[in-house]
């Protein structure tokens, strides 16, 4: 449990962490040592859309090395891996920033696991993860704090940037801020096994999330208290 924490709480730092120095391209160009923190992949006319946040970033100390979209994972794991291999210093972050898309232009495809405990039960055979981007060393455990931005246009993307930024910089710390909202879906391994799923969550919740946060949760399961 306690290694699940530290990879949600990655992926928290991997959505806010992140600043800019551009790196264009699937197979990105060598880099200057000891520059770069964070991977960014984005689809490639999207670029502007980043600017104000880089911008913003670079002046809290961040680098990032920016890679267009590739049609497939495997094209944009070796580029992410290429950038890691130039530094000195490791890496920290990996940030999608757009959503898997029929639109190849805009498409950052995610990557997919055998689901041996769910297709028991009726549910999917596999299981879609972004994990593999962050994971260098192919032993299914990310080395970097992953996260994605799920945007369909630039314009959403620069909105959500924007939102963070704002976030970030109000000095507003009423109960706004404290709001924390959780919201599940159906396990679907059947009664007994839901129940469990759902109790240990709301215990990782309640032990995890800070006391002074104003947490709720909405599940889409008429059994849910």
């Amino acid at each position: 449990m306690a290694g699940q924490t530290d990879t949600f709480l990655s992926w928290l730092a991997c959505v806010v962490l992140v600043a800019g120095t551009p790196l264009t391209g699937a197979e990105p160009r060598p880099v200057t040592p000891e520059t770069v923190d964070t991977v960014v992949v984005r689809p490639a006319a999207w670029a502007e859309a980043l600017r104000p946040w880089k911008a913003y970033r670079e002046a809290q100390g961040h680098r990032i090395a920016e890679l267009d979209s590739a049609a497939d994972s495997r094209t944009i794991r070796a580029a992410i891996a290429q950038v890691a291999a130039s530094q000195t210093e490791p890496i920290r972050y990996v940030l999608l920033a757009g959503d898997v898309s029929t639109d190849a232009a805009i498409n950052i495809p995610t990557c997919y696991y055998d689901s041996t405990a769910m297709s028991q039960f009726g549910g999917d055979a596999t299981i879609a993860s972004d994990n593999p981007y962050a994971d260098l060393d192919g032993d299914n455990v990310p080395e970097l704090a992953i996260g994605r931005i799920p945007a369909d246009s630039a314009e959403q993307l620069r909105q959500v940037l924007a939102r963070v930024m704002a976030f970030e910089q109000h000095r507003d710390f009423s109960s706004w801020r404290r709001d924390v909202h959780v919201v599940a879906g159906v396990g679907g391994f059947g009664a007994i096994a839901d129940s469990v799923i759902e109790m240990t969550t709301r215990r990782f919740l309640a032990d995890r999330i800070p006391g002074w946060s104003e947490l709720s949760m909405t599940q889409a399961s008429v059994d849910s208290h």
